[in-house]
């Protein structure tokens, strides 16, 4: 198990930038993290792995504003996976994390090592570079109400190296996290497309249970999930649609995948269920139109009427 520093936890200079939420809240960032230090950032299994007994759990918002305060203070770089997932490699001593690796350890996507280098010593420069294939930082991490802080500004220099946010912030405006958020989160309305989807779901959950509830709320939520899934998870709008389809005529996951979340949680196993019961179902010898069975070989027997008379003999 990972190893959390007393001395760096209280007096850390790094931690003692960020917001008393984000200070309470690492501790959980840090140990949800795998053997190498490497966090995947993704909201729901961050709050599966750490943050469910929270009451009540933290949001979206909340966690995210944390990673931003994270990567602001130089604790944690972020990088994309070649899938495009979103991970953070912590700047932690190796005596701190798990001795013994674990396979799904070792399989996690490790940071690009030129600028994962440049970004430490940038630290030492009094500098603060932004990954270059970070570009879209501002879509993964919301943002509360009509405030960017000028660490994080909208437009994203390209390349690193450029510096954001040398000088120090001013400790008299509170952060983000520390904020009562009165106003709601300015968020993009959801694409038709993830509109469309959303609908699917709702027709394909009505046809198994005409009696199912589906408020416009849920709805709304729904169609939230489904943009995410494609502008952050990079799934496309079939592969979607295609899923709904067969999770919906599915006898079990009909009934475990009653909302547009479930479906984006579950979205990779129910790829690998789906593709495991067409094999099923093309059974041992395909779909081939070539296929054609062999007759039965009976020892003495024909039905060739070149074989002549058998002679009587009984089977």
């Amino acid at each position: 198990m990972s190893i959390i520093d007393p001395d760096g936890l209280f007096n850390g200079e790094r931690l003692r930038q960020c917001s008393n939420i984000a200070r309470l809240y690492w501790p959980y960032f840090f140990l949800a993290s795998n053997g190498h230090g490497r966090l995947e950032i993704d909201y729901h299994r961050l709050v599966a792995k750490a943050f469910s007994s929270f009451k009540p759990v933290p949001t979206e918002v909340d966690l995210m504003a944390c990673i931003r305060e994270y990567f602001e203070s130089h604790l944690i770089f972020l990088y994309r996976a070649g899938n495009g997932g979103l991970w953070g490699q912590w700047d932690c001593r190796s005596q701190l994390l798990n001795k013994y690796k674990t396979a799904a350890d070792n399989r996690s996507p490790t940071p690009p090592e030129s600028e994962f280098s440049a970004w430490k010593e940038s630290y030492k420069n009094g500098n603060k570079s932004i990954p270059a294939s970070l570009r879209d930082i501002s879509e993964v991490f919301p943002k509360a109400s009509h405030e960017v802080p000028e660490q994080f500004p909208q437009s994203l220099p390209s390349g690193i190296g450029n510096g954001v946010g040398g000088g120090k912030k001013s400790t008299s405006e509170p952060r983000i996290s520390d904020r009562r958020r009165e106003t709601p989160v300015n968020q993009a309305e959801p694409s038709e497309e993830a509109q469309n989807l959303a609908s699917l779901l709702r027709k394909r959950i009505l046809e198994n249970n005409p009696k199912a509830k589906i408020t416009a709320k849920q709805f709304s939520k729904w169609a939230v999930e489904a943009d995410r899934m494609m502008r952050l998870d990079k799934r496309t709008a079939e592969e979607v649609r295609d899923l709904i389809n067969w999770s919906q005529a599915d006898m079990f996951w009909s009934k475990n995948i009653l909302s547009m979340t479930k479906l984006r949680e579950q979205f990779d196993q129910l790829t690998v269920r789906r593709k495991s019961k067409q094999k099923q179902n093309e059974g041992e010898y395909g779909e081939s139109e070539d296929y054609k069975p062999n007759p039965p070989r009976w020892p003495d027997l024909s039905d060739s009427p070149e074989s002549g008379d058998q002679g009587g003999k009984e089977i």
